[in-house]
């Protein structure tokens, strides 16, 4: 009844590790191969950017198929006919409610899963340029101050949190200090292998 498709990296991982000893009823020598209680695996290198695997159940994704004909040409010099067929071929999801993909994937599209994004970003009482969005990495802000609290809190609860101003480390919650003029903050946010940064140019005055 499923089926999971899935890019060439996570494919090959599966197929290592399925061997005779753990899996003797398994054939990876073979292209395709069935594994775990007769879910069917097979590679595709045409997934959705980012997207390292697909679990569908069967029949989810059709390819119908359709044939133009032409009429009958008399070959030359001799009495047979040929008859000429064009087929055009398509792919049509047919059941998307039961075609599921991975909710977070890597930023670089790569196949490891993980959120690596934050859900809120402080420093101090500052106003950030633009608004903090999750999607937005990259921010202003002015200040007069010496010290500001930099507090940043990841939206996966395991992801880890690394920043730095200029090549200074800051801990998460504690103050940075500013020089005059500008200085670059810099938050990485890495949650499994997906990573995520994000950058505030801090102009003190």
């Amino acid at each position: 009844m499923m089926r999971l498709v899935c890019n060439t990296s996570v494919y090959g991982k599966i197929r290592n590790a399925l061997d005779k000893v753990s899996r003797p009823n398994v054939d990876t020598t073979a292209e395709e191969f069935f594994a775990w209680h007769g879910v069917e695996v097979k590679s595709c290198v045409h997934l959705p950017a980012g997207c390292p695997f697909l679990l569908m159940v069967e029949g989810a994704v059709a390819q119908p198929a359709y044939a133009i004909p032409y009429e009958a040409e008399k070959i030359p010099q001799s009495k047979a006919y040929s008859v000429e067929l064009f087929y055009h071929f398509g792919t049509a999801v047919i059941m998307p409610d039961l075609i599921f993909k991975p909710k977070y994937v890597t930023e670089s599209g790569g196949g490891a899963t993980g959120n690596a994004k934050l859900s809120g970003l402080t420093l101090g009482n500052l106003t950030l340029s633009p608004t903090f969005d999750a999607d937005t990495t990259a921010y202003t802000v002015a200040t007069t101050n010496a010290t500001n609290t930099v507090t940043a809190t990841a939206a996966d609860s395991n992801a880890a949190i690394a920043i730095t101003n200029g090549s200074t480390p800051v801990a998460n919650g504690s103050a940075a200090t500013w020089e005059t003029g500008e200085n670059t903050l810099t938050i990485t946010v890495t949650s499994g292998a997906a990573t995520k940064t994000y950058t505030v140019t801090v102009t003190k005055s």
